[in-house]
This record gives C-alpha cells, sequence and structure tokens, in this order.
C-alpha cells in the first residue's frame, strides 16, 4: 500500500500524505497508532497565483455539499465513529496486555454504537436532508446522500438503483443486526434506567453468534461493491461505508475467545487490508480521471520572436502564438492561457540575458 501510494501521490509535497505514509510505516514496522486524534483538521486556504483564474470554479465545494446535505455528512463520519469505538473495543479485548473475553455487556454496546452510526434514528441530525423521511427510512436516507456527490466527482451517471442495492444488501444487514441487538437486550437484566446491568453466557454467546453469521453474509457481498471498475456502479460509491461496517463488524468478533483462533485473524486481517487497498485504488482511479480532463492547448498559429537589441539582422524564433490550460470537465469553463510571445524570458527563452 506504501509503495503504491508513493507512486501515485506526491507524498513528500503535503504534509497531510506524509503523515499518512508515516502511519503506515508505524503499522508496517509493528508499531502501534494512537488512535486518539480522529478529530477533523481544517486545511489551510490556499491562495491561487497572481493572474490565475480561482481554481475553485470548477471544484466540488465539499463545505457547501456537506451544509447542504448532513445526511452525507453524518454518513461520512460513520467511518469514523466507527473507528473510535473499534479503538475501545481493542483495548478491552487486549486489557491486561493478554487476550481476554470481553463480558456480553460490554460487547453489546460496541454493537449498539456502530449500529447507530451506520443506521442513525431520526433525531440524529439537528439540519438535515431527511427531516420527512419516515422512521424506518431514515437510515436509508442518510446512506443515499453519499451517492449524489460521488456521481458529481466522478462525472457519469452510476448504474445500478440504489433501491435495489438497499433492500438486497444494506438493509438486510441493518434488520440483522437490530435483530441481534435487540435479542441480547431484551434477554438480559437490566437497571431501573434500562440500561444493560447483565448478561448471561448464553446470551452472549447467542448474540455473537448471530453477528459471526452477518459477517459470514457480508462476506458473500464483498465482491459486488468492489468487482472491476466499482467506482461506476452504485455499489462502488458505498464502497468505504460497507467496508467500514464490515470492518467493525469483524473487529467486534475478536471480543469472544470463538471468534479469536489463528485462522479467524487471518481472515479479518485479511479482508481489512484488501478494503483499505480497493478504497484507495477507487479514490486514486476518481482523482485521476478528474484531472485527466485539464489539457494544454494551442490554436496553432506561429509567431516570430526577435531578440530586440543590436544591429540587424534580428536573432528570430518561431514560437506558437497563444497556449493555455483549460478544463473540458461538464459545465467548467475554466482556463488560463498567454500569448506564449508576450513575455520572452519564460517562452522564447534567452539564457544569456537574465535582465529579460
Amino acid at each position: 500500500m506504501v509503495a503504491q501510494m508513493e507512486s501515485d501521490w506526491p507524498t513528500q509535497k503535503y504534509q497531510s500524505l506524509r503523515e499518512i505514509v508515516a502511519e503506515f510505516w508505524t503499522v508496517c514496522n509493528g508499531g502501534y497508532l494512537n488512535g486518539t486524534d480522529l478529530t477533523d483538521h481544517e486545511e489551510p486556504e490556499v491562495s491561487s497565483a497572481v493572474g490565475c483564474p480561482d481554481p475553485n470554479l470548477c471544484t466540488v465545494d465539499v463545505v457547501q455539499y456537506q451544509d447542504d446535505h448532513q445526511g452525507a455528512k453524518y454518513g461520512w463520519k460513520a467511518g469514523k465513529a466507527s473507528a473510535r469505538t473499534l479503538i475501545d473495543a481493542m483495548k478491552e479485548i487486549a486489557k491486561a496486555a493478554k487476550f481476554i473475553a470481553v463480558a456480553g455487556t460490554i460487547g453489546f454496546a460496541f454493537v449498539g454504537q456502530f449500529l447507530s452510526a451506520f443506521f442513525p434514528s431520526a433525531g440524529s441530525l439537528p439540519v438535515n436532508p431527511c427531516t420527512y423521511a419516515e422512521e424506518q427510512d431514515w437510515g436509508k436516507c442518510v446512506w443515499e446522500q453519499v451517492k449524489p456527490f460521488v456521481q458529481l466527482f466522478v462525472g457519469q451517471q452510476l448504474d445500478q438503483a440504489f433501491e435495489d442495492l438497499w433492500t438486497a444488501s444494506i438493509h438486510g444487514f441493518q434488520s440483522r443486526l437490530w435483530a441481534l441487538n435487540a435479542t441480547a437486550y431484551h434477554n438480559s437484566q437490566h437497571f431501573p434506567n434500562g440500561t444493560v446491568k447483565s448478561m448471561s453466557n448464553q446470551t452472549r454467546d447467542a448474540m455473537y453468534a448471530s453477528l459471526y453469521g452477518v459477517h459470514e453474509d457480508m462476506t458473500g457481498k464483498i465482491k459486488l461493491f468492489t468487482t472491476g471498475r466499482a467506482i461506476n456502479t452504485t455499489a462502488g460509491a458505498y464502497l468505504s461505508q460497507f467496508a467500514s461496517l464490515h470492518v467493525s463488524v469483524m473487529t467486534n468478533l475478536l471480543a469472544p475467545v470463538t471468534y479469536r483462533t489463528e485462522g479467524d485473524r487471518h481472515v479479518f486481517q485479511t479482508f481489512s487490508a484488501c478494503y483499505a487497498r480497493k478504497t484507495y485504488e477507487r479514490a486514486t482511479e476518481a482523482f485521476k480521471a478528474r484531472m485527466s480532463t485539464i489539457i494544454r492547448a494551442s490554436d496553432h498559429h506561429i509567431t516570430q520572436c526577435c531578440h530586440p537589441f543590436g544591429p540587424p539582422p534580428y536573432t528570430c524564433w518561431n514560437c506558437p502564438a497563444n497556449e493555455w490550460y483549460e478544463d473540458n470537465w461538464p459545465n467548467c469553463d475554466w482556463k488560463m492561457g498567454c500569448s506564449t510571445c508576450g513575455d520572452h524570458r519564460t517562452v522564447c527563452g534567452f539564457p544569456n540575458y537574465p535582465e529579460w
């Protein structure tokens, strides 16, 4: 992953990319990440060069999009919320510097947390586009907010209907997670305020057995989100969310000793690594497709550039009269250019005359 990223991106040029590579190397060398700094960081504003058109003219405004589509903002944060939950889960699993079985009540809390993160209930968002959605469609509405943004970025209509994807796959996982969560809750003892007080070993084992069934079902759906150029499909648009949800399920399965065998850990780690690589590949494909629309153009006219000093005859060069860069993205008219002979110093080149 590190080698591929350093090949695809200018990792040494940008601090955020350098930090990501450094974290990869930490993990590759057997180290551990802090995992506590999961807050959003504001990127410094970069002003455009003098004389250049505003680069934001043809750039998707992520901040504005999130303001207009709070559901999308919530959906993208689900993975980060899940990461916080997973870090807490792993701390419990690795307590006392050795693997121990996590109590059922703790495992129940973790399942509930990532269930609410990926499938929020009505009222979770202060201002949102899902205000008029029915209670049972709230999670669906939030998931559906992501597709229009991805479609805007990749510049094409994504195939497959979201309704079919939701009904056949995503909603099925939501229903099963809700069912195992509700079963474990009602088969446990509660405090007066309704929270779980204690959970029997039988209830805990049944909860994790059901969770393992969800994992197996999600394993069978992986290809739907990753096969081929999945960035061009509706399913591909939700790859990162699906991956985060599945990784959450797998990590929580490490809690009971039953699913902590060497074989289980190998499978969980392999799937997690494959998700990371596929998500990276899809994002890179989309970025390259977007940048490929910026081209260098010329009117093919030739102008003669001549040395202005000294007695004739002057030394002259033939230069393209007008060249420019333009963006051929749909509905984008960004263009930057100049008369190439208008600045002899940079275009026609006179290395022996620095005063030019």
